[in-house]
């Protein structure tokens, strides 16, 4: 299964990650993230990564990467991301990534999707480009 992108309830995306991810599939996520946040505009993400394996240590350091390169972008155009987790594995990941790069946009991380939407609703509240 490919990651999917949701775009239904804009200006939050739905993002749901499969359970693996090769190199080019993450690299193909990246691009498509980069490609939203180059709309123009803000938005926020809502990332269902329940299914997920964890990340090798080469996949962390490249969404590090990532992270680090698009900071200015992000901070310009995203406004919160949600993560839905569903063990301390993937928190503890997410927890190594941000410890290689502080993350430039806030975030959260929740185990009901339902509450991660609402959160990242929430947050786009009130902002304005």
């Amino acid at each position: 299964m490919p990651v999917t992108y949701d775009e239904k309830f804009w200006p939050v995306v739905h993002v749901v990650m499969p359970a693996t991810l090769s190199d080019a599939e993450l690299d193909a996520h990246h691009k498509r993230l980069a490609d939203y946040m180059n709309r123009g505009g803000l938005m926020s993400f809502v990332v269902d990564s329940r299914l997920m394996e964890p990340l090798s240590p080469d996949a962390r350091r490249r969404t590090a990467e990532f992270i680090k390169t698009n900071e200015e972008l992000a901070k310009n155009s995203v406004v919160a991301v949600a993560l839905v987790h569903s063990s301390i594995v993937q928190t503890h990941i997410l927890t190594a990534i941000l410890w290689i790069v502080k993350p430039p946009v806030l975030i959260k991380v929740f185990s009901d999707v339902k509450q991660a939407e609402i959160w990242a609703r929430e947050k786009m509240l009130g902002r304005t480009v």
